[in-house]
């Protein structure tokens, strides 16, 4: 991860209030899933950091709506969807993970319309669609439009100006 989750979890408060289906898309409650792998340490620490800045965190919702946050653990979970679905997920941060089929997490988020997050910049090439990566020494927001739209996102072309967009 080129940005540190303390500098990713404000942006992606921020960015996600750009997406002119947001509050549609959660309704009375904002729903984070987590997702990451115990077994991998990298994934399980950057869950753990995560967790640590949202318990600290000032802000305890999005435009007045409360968030709730899940944690999913790819070593044990085998069923996204069903997940997804349990735990009326609408947004999911997708940590570092090893040996994961993004296609098959960005399948079930596109189905689901769950809009993706990641601060693996990586991932926006594989498919999440919305990623922080770095240039020169500041965030920069990557968003992989189509996966977006998939997603049910639409965001505001004032956001797009600012990030890189994948077409």
């Amino acid at each position: 991860m080129a940005v540190p989750v303390e500098v990713q979890y404000p942006l992606f408060l921020k960015i996600v209030t750009f997406d002119r289906n947001f509050q549609a898309r959660v309704g009375q409650e904002v729903a984070v899933g987590i997702l990451y792998q115990s077994e991998y340490r990298k994934s399980f620490n950057v869950r753990n950091t995560l967790i640590d800045i949202i318990n600290n965190f000032p802000l305890h919702n999005i435009d007045g709506i409360p968030i709730r946050y899940v944690s999913i653990d790819m070593s044990v979970e085998t069923d996204l969807r069903a997940a997804i679905e349990r735990e009326k997920i609408n947004l999911m941060y997708v940590a570092p993970l090893r040996a994961a089929d993004i296609a098959a997490i960005t399948e079930a988020s596109r189905e689901k319309h769950v809009l993706t997050l990641t601060g693996v910049p990586d991932y926006a090439d594989a498919g999440i669609s919305v990623s922080i990566d770095v240039r020169g020494d500041k965030p920069l927001i990557v968003i992989n439009l189509p996966e977006a739209k998939a997603e049910g996102a639409d965001f505001d072309a004032q956001l797009l100006k600012l990030a890189k967009v994948i077409q």
